[in-house]
This record gives C-alpha cells, structure tokens and sequence, in this order.
C-alpha cells in the first residue's frame, strides 16, 4: 500500500511540476508582452540632413530609420533648404503623410517614400516651421522686409493668413487647451501666448525671468518653467482673461522643471528625469529617471500620442510613452562628414 501511494505521488508531482513550468512560461510571456506594447513604438524616426552645394547653399535630405537608429531603405534628395527655423520642420499630416518646409515651398513625403510638392510660397515670403492640425497645414512665416513672424493656414489650395505681426522672438506652434493650436512667442525674457483661432482666449504676458522657451497646459491653465538667475528656478502658471500669473519656486537645478512636454497627461522635463503633473504641480516621487546620463540640453520632440523623443543633442536621444511613464529604445544617429542632421522626427511606422 505504501508503495502504491509512494508511486501515486511520485507521478502526480511530476505532472505538477511540469504543469508548474508551462504555467510560469505562459506568464512570463504574457508579461514581456504587456511591456512589450508599452517600450516599443509603432512609429519610426524621420531624420532631416543637409549637404553642402556647389554654389554656397545647401540640399536637404530625408533617412528612415527605426526606433532604434537603425537605417531604413535609402536617403531622399528633397531640394535647396532655405530660411528655415532650427526646429519644427517636419510634421505628422493625414494618410501617414510628412510635411516639410525647405522655406520657400513646402513639400510632403508619403509613407512609401513618394515626394510630393503642397505649396509654395509667394515672392518675399518663407514658411519657418510647419504643424498640421485637424483644421489644416498651419505655417510660421516671415518676410524679407518684416521682422515680425505671421501664422498662415494651408487649406482648400490657397493660404490664408491667421495671425499678423506678432510680437516680435522665436515662434513655436504647440498645442493648447483642448488641442487647439496656440503661438508661443519667446525672447530672452518674455513669453506671449497667442490663440490661433480664438482671440479671446488672451493669457497675461510673462516677464518674471528667463523662459525656457516650452509651455504646457493643464486643462486651461499655462504652465511656464523659468529661470532667474544662475540658481533660482521655478515655473510661472496662469489663467487666461487674467492680468497676472503665479510663481511657484524650485528648490534647486536639482529638483526643477526645465521643459514641459506636450500632451496629456503633462510631463516635465528635469535634469534627472520625466516628472509627472498633478494639475499644474510636479509629482517629485513619481519622477522616472533617466536610462541613460543626459549629457547636453534636452529637447522635446513630439505632441504625445503618445510616443514623443527626448532628444539629447541634435541626432540622439530616447523614447519616452507619456500614457504610460515607460521609456522606450535609446537611439543615436550619425552622418558621415560635411553631412549635419537638422531635424529628427516622428514618421508612421
């Protein structure tokens, strides 16, 4: 009897232990899937190049690669670059498409490579930055003989001029409340923010310190990092149809925001990592360090949908997934010599 139960649970335990074994495999899998979904992009890299002309200007190229840097397919020939902005020159369109300014015309790039011209623009006039938004392909342009910046719409065939002479600094197109495209105009110590299409929709001026040159927004309220000086820091929040906005105070470099990302939820952009947003107040013990040391000024790339980049100098950087606070592949891209990357992108995968 003994050794009939003796052989009974010797059998028995081998089935267990080998049903034990599949079951830890199947959920080990299913785990490296589920963070599978969320380190991996969908999308790949876009990255802009230039290389000199015989005749003093310059071409600008365009190279595929994927999350991870490596190259796809081969460059592509876009044309002469002219007056452009150092960033925002490429966006996301419909139909997996990319618009591209090379200044004086805007072109678009399918997801199969194929160049397409969209528009040009009139004598005298430069399309600086693109960004596409439900409503239309919108442009920062400027002139020859202006040096006030304008916000033109692309829509139906022909332009349409939004916004003219702004105050006079750097203009950035980001989102705003709801999505909505909103100018964010810098110079060394002011900020101005502009509403697209809405001219009510008026924030106060920001003239409390250096700004960083990014904006977020929670809800309605805008939300400014700052520095003063070489060690005060903080952030300036505001409501817009109000005089004045707050501050809020950084310790230190240390425990300061530098940038803010865009999109929902927000994110800010610190010397140790991604922070998170409650309202307009950082989540310090939430913060996600980075995987790698950073080691020059960092810039966000990307609206949140919800991979954007976080470039660490002009051709590398890494993922970051803003829904679920996990980073994603680390990339670096090179060019060989006189070639210089001017722009790396987001494209549809």
């Amino acid at each position: 009897m003994v050794g009939k139960y003796q052989r009974w649970l010797r059998n028995n335990w081998r089935c267990w232990r080998s049903m034990t074994k599949i079951l830890l495999t199947c959920s080990l899998l299913l785990l490296l899937t589920g963070c599978g979904a969320h380190s991996i992009p969908s999308a790949d890299l876009l990255a802009l190049y230039t290389t000199p002309t015989t005749v003093g200007s310059e071409w600008l190229w365009a190279r595929r690669f994927s999350p991870g840097g490596n190259p796809l397919g081969s460059s592509q020939r876009l044309g002469v670059l002219g007056p452009v902005a150092q960033t925002e020159l490429a966006t996301r369109g419909p139909h997996f498409s990319t618009f591209i300014t090379l200044g004086s015309k805007i072109i678009s790039l399918s997801r199969t490579q194929r160049i397409r011209a969209v528009a040009s623009m009139p004598p005298g006039y430069y399309a600086l930055s693109v960004r596409w938004w439900s409503s239309g392909l919108l442009a920062v342009v400027e002139s020859y003989r202006a040096t006030h910046a304008q916000i033109w719409r692309w829509r139906h065939g022909s332009w349409q001029v939004l916004r003219k002479s702004l105050p006079e600094g750097i203009v950035t197109l980001i989102d705003g409340p709801s999505a909505q495209p909103v100018a964010l105009i810098v110079d060394p110590h002011r900020v101005y923010t502009v509403s697209v299409f809405s001219p009510g929709l008026h924030y106060p001026q920001f003239d409390h310190g250096s700004p960083q040159g990014t904006a977020g927004f929670a809800g309605i309220r805008e939300v400014i990092p700052y520095a003063a000086g070489s060690h005060g820091f903080g952030q300036w929040i505001a409501r817009p149809k109000t005089q004045r906005g707050s501050r809020q105070d950084f310790e230190s470099v240390q425990q300061a925001v530098l940038e803010m990302a865009q999109g929902s939820p927000l994110w800010g952009v610190t010397v140790h990592g991604m922070v998170p947003y409650h309202g307009t107040k950082p989540q310090w013990s939430q913060i996600r360090n980075w995987p790698v040391p950073m080691q020059t000024s960092m810039v966000v790339e990307g609206r949140g949908t919800p991979w954007i980049l976080i470039l660490d100098g002009a051709s590398q950087g890494v993922w970051f997934n803003i829904g679920s606070g996990n980073y994603g592949p680390q990339f670096a891209i090179t060019m060989p010599y006189p070639d210089v990357v001017r722009e790396v992108s987001i494209i549809e995968g």
